[in-house]
């Protein structure tokens, strides 16, 4: 899982509270596509409480303190995907995700 500096510290902490559906304090999520075209997808962890995110199967695979350091932490998976895959869709991004998982 990919993790900001200030998120990394607490990493665990984190990940049980989203996993229990618990509030936190602002956090931002980034998944893998729900509906299957877009790359990733970026959401505040509030969105996910909404019963239309907890009955899809949404895989978080980074958690950033902000809105703008989720952008950063997307676009260095983006480049992280391309140096090892050479190119970048959403089949491959999951690809990665499930090798790494």
């Amino acid at each position: 899982m990919y993790l900001d500096a200030d998120i990394s510290v607490k990493k665990k902490r984190y990940q049980k509270l989203l996993e229990k559906n618990k509030p936190t304090r602002p956090l931002y999520c980034i998944t893998l596509p729900v509906n299957g075209e877009n790359i990733m997808e970026i959401y505040s962890s509030v969105e996910l409480w909404f019963r239309w995110y907890r009955r899809r199967r949404v895989t978080v695979i980074g958690l950033a303190g902000s809105r703008e350091k989720a952008e950063m932490l997307a676009a260095q998976i983006c480049l992280d995907t391309v140096c090892r895959e050479g190119d970048i869709s959403p089949r491959i991004v999951r690809g990665y995700f499930e090798d790494i998982m």
